[in-house]
């Protein structure tokens, strides 16, 4: 690979990564909303939209790299589908992170709620 070609290939990683971090940003966003607006139920929608939302871009987003890499020289197609898929990525895995879900079941625990009621029981 010539030097031009390596620098414009290291350019577009970091291009990409920033990307990643944008989408990624927005989707800890959307879901630290959820949360707060629907409660346990909001952790719930985020991880089912998380994963519609990527199955969809990727089932979109595959065909349309398959015809980019044959049929655009120039390669500003592909690195645009790149992009977009990257914000979607990073967006659709900050938006699902089943670590959550995981730190939310560690409260429950800690908490002693063992069933599906979370709220407290009223005092007498």
């Amino acid at each position: 690979m010539s030097r031009a070609g390596y620098e414009v290939f290291a350019l577009f990683q970091v291009a990409l990564l920033a990307c990643l971090a944008a989408g990624g940003a927005l989707g800890a966003l959307a879901r630290r909303r959820l949360t707060d607006r629907l409660g346990p139920r909001g952790l719930l929608t985020a991880n089912t939209t998380a994963a519609l939302l990527l199955g969809v871009t990727v089932g979109l987003a595959v065909p349309e790299l398959m015809d980019a890499s044959g049929g655009w020289g120039d390669g500003q197609g592909l690195m645009l589908v790149a992009a977009v898929s990257a914000v979607v990525s990073g967006f659709c895995l900050a938006l699902g992170t089943w670590s959550t879900v995981a730190a939310e079941a560690a409260d429950a625990v800690l908490a002693r709620r063992w069933g599906a009621d979370t709220r407290k029981a009223p005092e007498s």
